[in-house]
């Protein structure tokens, strides 16, 4: 629990197609389904999602859903089934203005952020190399890379690694 959170339970969701929902491997997790009925009201209020697809199916196109998730502050991308080319069809108003950290979990490829404005993001962590003008996340202070050597070692199991992560603070209004 982080400071400013004490006595606030944060809603930590799961966003996934309902076709998934057997598969999900964590009983209890609460599911938001992007092909159902939803109420906007109930989005507004989530604060923490994970955007999920099994091995198999890989998930594409991000979900209009996340439009109506205006009080959204913690966003995860996979891991799980997520392609590659998952954010070339971002545009401005998707991604909610309120998200302050963003995980972007891809496995291959490099990440080309189109140029949607997140002005209130502090902290982008992505597994694969990531361009993107720095007038996207003018509110940036923490990213985090994780170079595909790294994270084939950590799965290989205990031993030095010998990859690199990258790891940068960024100064104010960088």
């Amino acid at each position: 629990m982080g400071i400013g959170q004490i006595g606030k339970r944060v809603q930590k969701v799961v966003l996934m197609h309902g076709r998934h929902e057997a598969a999900f491997p964590t009983p209890g997790a609460e599911l938001v389904f992007f092909n159902a009925p939803f109420n906007t009201e109930r989005l507004a209020r989530i604060e923490q999602v994970h955007l999920w697809s099994p091995p198999g199916d890989k998930l594409e196109a991000l979900p209009e859903i996340l439009r109506e998730m205006r009080g959204l502050k913690t966003l995860s991308i996979g891991p799980g089934s997520i392609a590659p080319s998952i954010m070339d069809g971002l545009e401005e108003g998707l991604l909610p203005e309120s998200i302050e950290a963003l995980s972007i979990h891809l496995g291959t490829g490099t990440l080309a952020w189109p140029g949607v404005v997140l002005p209130n993001l502090r902290t982008l962590y992505v597994d694969v190399p990531v361009r993107f003008d720095t007038s996207s996340f003018p509110a940036l202070k923490v990213l985090i890379a994780l170079s595909r050597q790294v994270i084939e070692e950590s799965q290989a199991g205990p031993g030095p690694a010998s990859g690199r992560t990258e790891h940068s603070e960024c100064p104010r209004g960088w």
